[in-house]
This record gives structure tokens, sequence and C-alpha cells, in this order.
């Protein structure tokens, strides 16, 4: 796990272990080997001469690394104690920051501190729209919105159908609603809050809480009501809560999991105008996530790509293929075979013929086989393996 990851990462990793465990949840896909908690965390500090012996590592040089990172400070822990009884001579430990401190530190350069802020799922939730802003204002002429002719909606069912599903009288109230000013949106008075992540305040962070949040906790609360609830009282958008009412009797109607029921969420939410907007402040950070080079975050990023929309996540996928870190490129492939989209099949092709890695031609084959057994891909897939065959 900690091969080829900085040691802030590792560190960050640790950490976050020790609160899913204390909090009975599941270990992450890319969590360290199941030891290292045990062995290296103590009482919510890594200590790191302990991590350094497990890693092969310094723990001076781990040390240096927590305190360039501004997610965690240093300071001395004491260690457990020797048979439960007797106290043992404080260490060097790392531990979270103090969020004001860390808060105070994008505030001063959120550029030249997304990096390393972003390595953790949590900090995403909190920081994401200033490093967005600030990106946005290094771009000159980039308008904040696309024009209404040039905005994407994924092509549905249409919102008065959504809604008539749901109740025959909000079809009228929002024909009515639509001629009227358009309704300003006010922040929730309550944050949405699930066991993953920060709350989330406003709505873009609420829809990045539904995309990074587990599964089965985003389902739980869409099909006891709780959600839509939310979007309608605390956030005010009646509209946006009737299309989730929408998605849940839809997911209940054919019997759908967990992810299934996530998916058609938000698969529902991006039909709406609000939906489309928001997308926008999720794609480019995921984008730039599966460019980097952090393994974990690589195919988080990809997942993440992959519930919003699959031929949305082909097409980024697919520009970013050759741009991600040769170590990290791994998930992007995997992710690309899973979208089924024919967007996905012009890059594996390009790896599967040329790429100097022997796992990314491997990789790239298998996903072009994964393409090619069903869907709309299948046949492109398939004349892309004949050729590879010919070559």
């Amino acid at each position: 796990m900690s091969e080829g990851r900085p040691d802030a990462a590792v560190i960050i990793s640790l950490l976050r272990e020790r609160e899913l465990l204390d909090n009975g949840l599941p270990r992450p896909e890319d969590a360290p080997p199941a030891r290292w908690p045990r062995k290296a965390v103590h009482r919510g500090w890594v200590l790191l001469p302990r991590l350094g012996a497990l890693m092969g590592r310094d723990a001076a040089s781990l040390g240096a690394a927590a305190a360039a990172s501004p997610l965690l400070r240093v300071a001395t822990a004491e260690p457990p104690r020797f048979l439960g009884l007797f106290r043992r001579r404080p260490v060097p430990a790392a531990t979270w920051e103090d969020m004001s401190k860390v808060s105070a530190r994008v505030m001063a350069d959120p550029l030249g501190v997304a990096p390393a802020v972003l390595v953790h799922p949590a900090a995403i939730s909190t920081f994401l729209p200033q490093f967005i802003a600030a990106r946005g204002a290094t771009l000159p002429l980039r308008p904040e919105a696309p024009p209404e002719a040039q905005r994407i909606v994924v092509p549905g069912r249409s919102r008065e159908s959504l809604l008539q599903r749901v109740d025959p009288g909000l079809v009228d109230l929002y024909a009515r609603e639509d001629l009227a000013l358009t309704r300003k949106r006010r922040a929730p008075e309550a944050p949405l809050r699930f066991p993953e992540g920060y709350p989330a305040r406003d709505l873009p962070s609420a829809v990045r809480l539904l995309v990074s949040a587990r599964a089965a906790s985003v389902a739980e609360r869409l099909r006891s009501g709780a959600l839509a609830e939310w979007f309608r009282e605390e956030a005010g958008e009646a509209e946006l809560a009737a299309v989730i009412d929408a998605a849940a009797h839809a997911a209940q109607d054919r019997g759908e999991g967990d992810e299934a029921a996530r998916a058609r969420l938000l698969q529902y939410i991006r039909r709406t105008a609000v939906g489309v907007e928001l997308e926008r402040q999720l794609v480019e950070p995921l984008a730039e996530g599966v460019r980097s080079r952090d393994p974990a975050r690589v195919a988080q990023s990809a997942r993440a790509l992959l519930l919003l929309d699959p031929d949305l996540a082909a097409s980024e996928l697919s520009q970013a293929l050759f741009e991600t870190d040769p170590g990290c490129r791994a998930p992007v492939v995997e992710a690309l075979g899973a979208t089924a989209s024919p967007r996905a099949v012009d890059s594996l092709e390009r790896l599967a013929h040329a790429g100097t890695r022997a796992e990314d031609r491997e990789g790239a084959l298998a996903s072009l086989r994964r393409l090619a057994r069903e869907g709309a891909a299948a046949p492109v897939a398939m004349a892309a393996l004949e050729r590879l065959k010919k070559a």
C-alpha cells in the first residue's frame, strides 16, 4: 500500500482508517496492512518511529513530510504503556491539524496547497469550492457558466413525467413558477450529514457528498425519504426533492441494490437545470484527480466519474489515459472497460497496440474484451480486437 505513495499520504491513510474502525465502518480499499493501525496508531496519533520501522523509513523523514502537509501537525505523544502499567518515553508523532489552521493556509494559497489537501476525501467536501474558484480566476475570459443553448442535458424522461409520477399537482405548480421571477437559492438551514465526510452546508457540497459517501448510506436516505425531505425543507429545492422522490420510486419498483439506486439518483438529478450546473463543479476536480500521482485518488476519481455518467466518464478517462502517471494507470484502464461506451474504445486500442509496458497492454485488452461482451460498445470493441489480432 505504501509503495510509491508520499509519506504524508500514508500517515493520512492510517488516521482515516483508525477513525473508520473506531466508528465500526469497513476498511477503505486503499487501506494499509491490517497490522499497521494497531502497531503505529495510539489515541489519535501516528507514532512515527513505529511507522518508520514498518515502512523501512526513518522517523525524521516521516516527521518532515508530516510537517510539510497542511493537514497534519507534528508533536510528541506517549506510546502504549509497557505491559499496560509502565509509561514509556514520548516519541515524535503526527495527527490532524486544527481545521482553522488548514483553512487559513487554504485562504492564503489555495492553488499551492490544493494537491496536499485533496488527498483526504473529507477535505474535498470542505475546500473544493475555494480551489475551483481560485483556479477559475487564473483562466482569463473563462465564463462562469456556458450559455443556455450550449448546455448538455442527458436525454431521458421529461421533468413533467417525473413530477407526474410523484404528485400530478406539482406539474401545474412548477409551470406557474417558471413564469414567475427566478427564485433565489437560499442556504440550507441545517447541513446534510452522512457517517462519512464533513456535513454539507450548501447545495453543491450536498451533491458532492452523494458521490463520495458510501452507497449504502445514500440508498438508505433515498428509500426512507429523508434525502428528499432535506432538499425540500432545508435547501428549499422542491423541484429537486420531487425528482429525488421519483428516483426512490423507480429504484424501489426495480428492486435495485445500493449502488444501482445511488447511480439512478445521480442520473435523475443530472436531468434538472440545477443538476447540470452542479455537475460542472464536480467534473473538473475529478478529471484532475485521474491525472494525480496518488493511486488511491486516481481510483476514487475514476469511480466517481462512472457514478455520474458512463459516457461522460469514457470521455474524461480517455483524455486522461496517457496523461496519468504510468504507475497509476491501472484503475483508469479498468474504469474505461466498465463504461460500456464506444467512446472508450479508441484510447484502449491505442494503448493495447502501442503501450510500452506489458501490464498496460494486457489491461487494455482485458477492458476491450469486457466492452465487447454487450452494450453499445460491443461491435466497436470487437472490431478493435480484430484489428489488434492482425497487427
